[in-house]
C-alpha cells in the first residue's frame, strides 16, 4: 500500500514526465484528498440533508392537520345532507332526495363548487333490510410543501354519511330517518 506523502511524490515525479491521463487522475485525486481532510465549513452538508428532513415533516404536519381539517367539515357536511336527503325521500321520493341532498350539501360547503357530492339511495349499513341515503362529500386539496417530496399537486379529502330512512316510527305514524354513520 501506497502512504499518502509516497503518492505525492510519485504525482509530483509525473509532472515533469510527459503528459497522460495518470498526471490529470493525480492532481484530481490530490484537490478532492485536500477538500476531504479540510474541516472549515463541514457542517453545510450535514445541514442541507437536515433541511430536506425538516420541510418533508413540516409538509406532513401542516398539510395533514389542514387535511383533517377539511374532512371534519366535509363529514358535517355529509351528514346534514344525508339527513336532509332521507327527510325529503321520506316525503317524496328518491330522485327529489338525490337532488336535494346534493343541493344541501352544495349550500354548506365550505369547498363550494370544488367540492364532489354523491347522492345515492343505498341498503342500510345495519343490515336491517331498510333504505337509507348515502352522501359521499370529496374535495382536493392543493398540496404545497409536500409537493417536493411526493410530486402530487392534491390531496383528495372525502367523509360518508349514511341517514337510514324509518317508515312510521312512533305512534304518530310518520316516517322520520336516523343518522346511521
Amino acid at each position: 500500500m501506497i502512504s499518502r506523502s509516497e503518492r505525492r511524490w510519485v504525482c509530483r515525479t509525473r509532472q515533469f514526465a510527459k503528459p497522460d491521463n495518470s498526471l490529470h487522475l493525480c492532481k484530481t485525486v490530490g484537490v478532492l484528498g485536500e477538500l476531504l481532510s479540510d474541516d472549515r465549513a463541514a457542517i453545510s452538508v450535514p445541514s442541507a440533508l437536515c433541511l430536506a428532513v425538516v420541510i418533508g415533516i413540516s409538509a406532513l404536519s401542516v398539510e395533514f392537520g389542514h387535511a383533517l381539517l377539511q374532512q371534519s367539515d366535509n363529514q358535517r357536511v355529509a351528514d346534514l345532507a344525508a339527513y336532509g336527503g332521507a327527510l325529503i325521500y321520506n316525503a317524496s321520493g328518491s330522485n327529489a332526495a338525490k337532488s336535494a341532498a346534493s343541493n344541501i350539501a352544495a349550500l354548506n360547503s365550505p369547498a363550494g363548487d370544488s367540492a364532489i357530492v354523491t347522492a345515492d339511495i343505498v341498503a342500510s349499513p345495519r343490515d336491517n333490510g331498510k333504505l337509507a341515503m348515502q352522501v359521499t362529500v370529496t374535495t382536493r386539496l392543493p398540496m404545497y410543501l409536500a409537493r417536493v417530496l411526493t410530486g402530487n399537486t392534491n390531496l383528495s379529502v372525502a367523509a360518508t354519511a349514511y341517514a337510514e330512512i324509518e317508515p312510521s316510527i312512533g305512534s304518530t305514524g310518520r316516517s322520520t330517518a336516523l343518522l346511521v354513520q
